[in-house]
């Protein structure tokens, strides 16, 4: 529904009936930090828990695939909508005073050197998983037990995609969630 401007014998019949104003431009835009590129700081610094040798190994990992999981979820909503936004011609100015181009030039430069220090880091913690007893395997060299296995894993996760396209709304936070959403529901 579309606002119209309140008439000022509207706003004197009902004093809570308030004028629509624009929202306010910053005069000094260098005084606000873009929002997308203060995510990609976030999970930089999730990121640096993933490299601080001081927490424990698998820690570390979890670090690591948090960053992965929200980088992902990032460019799938948050870089998709800056690029439907240059699609559309839009060239309106965010509160840090950037067009949807330039914040997509400043993701991409920060994202590029993120994934590159994401990659490293996992580059240092195979070798120490490893050292661990946790081996990562490459599927064509599994025998055809283990094969089965991961097999069995991978249909119960597509088990869960089918769930999650017949209920949307349990999808919602990720396939942990979608488990625990639909278990209480009783689904």
């Amino acid at each position: 529904m579309a606002k119209t401007k309140p008439t000022p014998a509207l706003r004197k019949a009902n004093p809570s009936v308030q004028a629509i104003t624009p929202p306010l431009v910053p005069s000094d835009a260098k005084l606000y930090v873009n929002r997308e590129l203060s995510l990609l700081e976030f999970f930089r610094r999730v990121l640096e828990e993933a490299q601080d040798e001081h927490n424990p190994l698998l820690e570390r990992v979890k670090f690591l695939s948090i960053v992965g999981a929200d980088l992902a979820e990032f460019f799938m909503v948050r870089v998709a909508g800056i690029k439907q936004q240059i699609e559309a011609g839009v060239v309106e100015l965010s509160l840090d005073g950037l067009t949807p181009s330039e914040q997509l030039t400043a993701i991409h430069r920060v994202a590029v050197q993120l994934m590159d220090d994401e990659r490293e880091c996992l580059r240092q913690l195979l070798p120490q998983l490893d050292q661990a007893g946790i081996h990562l395997l490459d599927y064509a060299t599994l025998d055809d037990a283990l094969m089965a296995v991961s097999r069995a894993v991978l249909d119960a996760q597509s088990g869960v995609e089918d769930i999650q396209r017949a209920h949307p709304s349990a999808g919602e936070g990720g396939t942990t969630a979608t488990i625990a959403k639909l278990w209480r529901s009783g689904d």
